[in-house]
């Protein structure tokens, strides 16, 4: 089974958070890569129909594994696999107030901006603008919410 991630993704306003939503480890409500360094699992992959909300899949619960290592200069490596499908990439990030912007090393790969809460142990990111093929059979993607939950390994 393969399927495309699309990731042209735009920044969501934090405003409509809770202050304690954008909280990280020491209770302030500024990111920063020194708290996202290390090792990271995702324990859910949900991608939500923008024009069915009832219409939703977690990727995870279909067998996808999605890994990604985090260092302190920002560089990123992630590991994804699913099915047949595998694929490995490395990027860097920035983060500005609750948006994490990713630039890929390979040209060929999009950039993207997701909204990031961190919470102890884990983050998530939030992309409102993505897409996904809810057939899972190669059909044309749709518009799609993308929520990406990650645990520190």
């Amino acid at each position: 089974m393969l399927f495309v991630l699309t990731i042209s993704l735009t920044s969501c306003d934090s405003s409509s958070s809770s202050d304690n939503d954008n909280d990280n480890d020491n209770g302030s409500s500024s990111i920063t890569i020194q708290d996202l360094v290390g090792s990271w699992e995702a324990t859910s992959h949900v991608f939500t129909n923008a024009s069915d909300s009832n219409q939703s899949i977690d990727t995870i619960g279909l067998g996808e594994e999605l890994d990604i290592t985090i260092l302190a200069n920002g560089g990123v490596r992630t590991w994804h696999t699913l099915g047949d499908f595998s694929d490995e990439w490395d990027a860097m990030i920035s983060i500005s107030g609750s948006t994490l912007k990713t630039t890929p090393v390979e040209t060929t790969r999009a950039s993207g901006e997701f909204t990031i809460i961190v919470n102890g142990n884990t983050f998530t990111l939030t992309d409102n603008s993505s897409e996904f093929d809810f057939t899972l059979s190669d059909g044309a993607p749709v518009a799609a919410r993308e929520v990406i939950t990650f645990g520190r390994k």
